[in-house]
C-alpha cells in the first residue's frame, strides 16, 4: 500500500480549514484513485472520565457530506473510495458525531491490549467496528515526530501512542490489503467484510445482540 497525506490542521491554528476546503481535499483525494482516506480527527467531544458529560457537536456540513457521497459513488472509477473515521475520545455514543456516524463512512473505536474497550472509546450504535489502541497495560509502538518518543533505547519511537485516532489507521491499513487482495471489491462489500469478520471483545460483558452488535 502506497500513501498520499494531508495536512488539515496547523500546529498554531486550530481552526484549521474551511468546510469548502475540506470537501475539496476529499473530493480530490477520490480523483487521484486513493482506495481509503483515513481522518485520525473530528469534532471535539467531552470529558471521558465524566459521565453525561454535556457537550454539543456541530451538525455535519453538507460541503463535507456531498464529499463523502462523492467519494463513494466516484472514487475508484465508480467502485468507491473508503472513508474511515475515528470514532472519537469522550466515552460517550457516537450518534451526535455526523461525521464518523455518517452512513457511508467505517466509524472506529478503540480496544485496549486486555481484550475491552478502551475506557474513552466513544460507542453506540453506528460504530462499525473497534481496533487496537491504548487504554490497557500498553500502547501502541510507532515512530514520533522530531525525535520526542518515549523509547529507552530510541527517542524516533514511542509505545504509548493511543485514542480512535490510532485505532483508525489500523482499519484503514486493514481495508488497504482488503483491496490489495481483491481491487475488485465495491466499497459497500469492503465494509461488510470489515463487520463480518471482526472477533468480539468482552463476551461477558458486550452485552451482545441478535445481530452481533455490542
Amino acid at each position: 500500500c502506497t500513501l498520499r497525506c494531508s495536512q488539515a490542521l496547523s500546529e498554531t491554528d486550530v481552526s484549521g480549514i474551511t468546510d469548502a476546503d475540506m470537501g475539496r481535499r476529499f473530493a480530490a483525494f477520490a480523483d487521484l484513485g486513493s482506495a481509503v482516506i483515513n481522518n485520525s480527527w473530528g469534532p471535539a467531544g467531552g470529558d471521558p472520565y465524566i459521565w453525561d458529560d454535556d457537550y454539543t457537536i456541530p451538525p455535519l456540513p453538507s460541503l463535507i457530506s456531498d464529499a463523502f457521497d462523492y467519494c463513494e459513488s466516484s472514487g475508484r472509477g465508480g467502485k468507491g473510495t473508503l472513508i474511515v473515521f475515528a470514532a472519537g475520545n469522550g466515552n460517550q455514543p457516537l450518534s451526535p458525531n455526523e461525521y464518523a456516524a455518517y452512513v457511508t463512512n467505517v466509524a472506529v473505536g478503540a480496544v485496549d491490549d486486555q481484550g475491552l474497550k478502551s475506557i474513552y472509546s466513544t460507542y453506540g450504535l453506528q460504530l462499525d467496528i473497534s481496533a487496537p489502541s491504548n487504554g490497557g497495560m500498553n500502547g501502541i509502538v510507532t515512530t514520533a515526530a522530531r525525535g520526542n518518543g518515549d523509547m529507552p533505547d530510541d527517542d524516533n519511537y514511542t509505545r504509548s501512542f493511543g485514542g480512535t485516532s490510532s485505532a483508525s489507521p489500523f482499519v484503514s491499513g486493514v481495508i488497504g490489503l482488503i483491496l490489495a487482495a481483491n481491487p475488485e471489491l465495491t466499497a459497500a462489500e469492503v465494509r461488510d467484510i470489515l463487520k463480518r469478520s471482526a472477533r468480539r471483545i468482552d463476551q461477558l460483558n458486550g452485552q451482545y445482540d441478535e445481530e452481533g452488535h455490542s
